[in-house]
């Protein structure tokens, strides 16, 4: 039997191939990306967090945080890989990555990243809800 969060992070590694264009929209930077960047913010998200969650040692509540972002985040891009954008997941990913972020537990520089993470969420979702209405 595999441990909760190797099968966790083997299961968002398959995942994270599955984006919609909207996803792709934004680079690191903050700035419009080209249609073909395979950087946005959501990716990159998980990535951070994956990363972060595999090498902090935080107790249970701080370990929910990671598993509950991390969960929702893989909802909002597999229901926005069918065309379905859902704040509701991104709204709740988000409130667990702040969380996270202004943990005592983590780095922090691990603190930082996920600070900037979340900046690029937000921005994302503004600019993802103006740009297209279909969602």
């Amino acid at each position: 039997v595999m441990p909760m969060k190797t099968l966790i992070l083997a299961s968002l590694s398959l995942g994270m191939f599955a984006t919609g264009d909207a996803l792709a929209q934004y680079n690191h930077h903050h700035q419009p990306a080209p249609r073909y960047a395979a950087a946005d913010p959501v990716n990159r998200t998980l990535r951070d967090l994956q990363m972060i969650f595999s090498r902090a040692r935080v107790d249970r509540h701080e370990a929910n945080h990671f598993r509950r972002a991390i969960d929702e985040l893989s909802d909002f891009q597999r229901r926005a890989s069918r065309g379905r954008f859902d704040y509701g997941n991104l709204d709740r990913a988000m409130d667990n990555i702040g969380d996270l972020a202004r943990a005592d537990q983590l780095h922090p520089r691990d603190r930082q990243i996920l600070r900037e993470d979340l900046f690029s969420l937000r921005d994302f979702r503004t600019y993802a809800g103006r740009r297209d209405r279909r969602w």
